[in-house]
């Protein structure tokens, strides 16, 4: 990973590399016969209503330094904030430390050569260019923030579930970006401020893909978001073995979770849209895809607008529409009754959807409302639909990228889920490992929603 091996001037390998390819290859040998078929465990702590993000820790380096990153199955490239970088935040008011990664402090740190197949890779999901014999990115993202640094290899340090929540500490090495030039509010404020982006896209660069292509994981992982007024829930890579999973194909050959939406039923009448509404285009637009990344949801107009004009009908409330957010003049928390539940129907499956899965919860003076957390595809300059964290909430998402197929089951996130690690099943509880010894577990942040998602790795820009 070192680059192509060619010494400058010759058309061979020098001997002196030669042998550090051999050195390196053993170690990564002993490494995988350690956590071989491991089951990963990430804490989560967020939410997607009080904080409008989910999060968990990495350490990594030596000696491991731990980095608070947000988790997104919209994007591939694991970045954090890395020296210099003069506008990352420094503090948030998710009361978690930050910490900017120092390339010069780590003893395990490894530069990605310009010739390098993760630098190729990368050219396929980023600009990207040569500077210096290092491989530099450039992401822009969904609500205008952007990114900007170039690729390392560092250790990092994994807790793996070796019997039934019981954990223990392996490494695995991983290519990801140290960012060192971002801009945009939600990078570079200290407003609800992370150290970095995960991404746990299907791309060979994400996290999960460079774990399972070093024989470390399966390219399998789970999510439980809990939601509403909990927090916090459940990130496992693993092969998730819960009886009551529904499942619907990942289509073929697209840079995201996209699948095969078809039909929106509002309570029991299935709405007049044509399955072609959802189709993707050649050109990159239309489709559907599952993004953890996403706070909220948008859909392309004539399903939105579908939906919209359905739910109005059948809803006996007043509302009113305030810069095309709509709100329901009803305070109460039980929903059941008077708004109807939603059903999303996939190839091969369907999601069961509560109201509390397309409404939020807004303080208004003395009373409360209930807003639409659902948004046109065009409110946000874009023409597809992205099933964010206010429809994921509150179920057990499967991510099963061996088989190529996306499940999910209603579930409760403070449970246990049953995984596999290739000879035979552990129970893995929610927080099982403890996002940070020092975290109160209570937000600073107030109430917050969005309206607009977080990140969309396939808008880039050019260095």
């Amino acid at each position: 990973m070192e680059g192509s091996g060619l010494h400058p001037g010759t058309d061979g390998m020098t001997i002196e590399h030669a042998k550090e390819l051999k050195v390196h290859d053993f170690e990564r040998s002993q490494r995988h016969q350690r956590i071989l078929t491991a089951v990963a465990d990430f804490p989560l702590d967020g939410n997607e209503y009080y904080v409008g993000l989910y999060y968990t820790a990495l350490n990594i380096g030596t000696p491991s330094q731990k980095y608070f990153v947000q988790v997104d199955t919209g994007s591939d490239l694991l970045w954090i904030n890395c020296k210099p970088c003069s506008k990352c935040p420094r503090e948030s008011n998710l009361k978690i430390p930050l910490n900017i990664y120092d390339p010069q402090e780590t003893s395990t740190v490894k530069n990605v050569s310009c010739l390098s197949s993760d630098c190729k890779t990368l050219a396929t999901i980023s600009a990207s260019s040569c500077i210096d014999k290092s491989c530099y990115y450039g992401f822009g993202y969904g609500d205008g923030s952007t990114t900007m640094g170039y690729l390392v290899e560092d250790v990092l340090t994994l807790a793996t579930v070796v019997s039934n929540n019981t954990v223990k500490n392996a490494t695995a090495d991983i290519v990801f970006g140290c960012g060192f030039n971002q801009t945009g509010t939600s990078l570079t404020s200290s407003d609800r401020a992370v150290d970095g982006i995960l991404g746990f896209g299907r791309q060979v660069l994400s996290v999960v893909s460079q774990l399972a292509d070093n024989d470390v994981t399966t390219n399998e992982f789970a999510h439980c978001l809990q939601g509403d007024t909990g927090h916090g829930g459940l990130f496992v890579v693993g092969d998730v073995q819960e009886p009551g999973l529904v499942y619907t194909p990942m289509l073929a050959n697209e840079f995201h979770y996209n699948v095969n939406l078809q039909k929106i039923a509002v309570g029991d009448v299935t709405l007049n849209i044509d399955s072609s509404v959802f189709a993707s285009s050649n050109d990159g637009s239309g489709g559907t895809i599952f993004d953890s990344g996403t706070t909220m949801a948008l859909f392309v107009d004539k399903a939105y607008f579908a939906f919209y004009n359905q739910l109005l009908s059948v809803i006996d409330v007043p509302y009113i529409t305030i810069e095309d957010v709509t709100c329901f003049e009803y305070s109460s928390r039980d929903l059941t009754g008077v708004f109807p539940p939603v059903t999303l129907i996939f190839e091969g499956a369907e999601m069961y959807l509560k109201p509390e899965n397309y409404l939020y919860r807004q303080q208004v003076t003395t009373s409360s409302q209930w807003c639409l957390a659902w948004s046109p595809s065009s409110s946000s300059r874009l023409d597809l639909s992205i099933l964010g964290d206010i429809v994921l909430k509150n179920k057990l998402v499967v991510y099963d990228n061996n088989n190529g197929q996306i499940g999910w089951m209603d579930f409760d996130c403070q449970s246990v889920v049953k995984v596999s690690n290739g000879s035979g099943s552990q129970e893995v509880s929610p927080n099982l490992v403890n996002i940070s010894s020092g975290s109160s577990h209570s937000f600073a942040v107030g109430l917050q929603v969005f309206t607009t998602f977080f990140a969309l790795a396939s808008l880039t820009y050019l260095l």
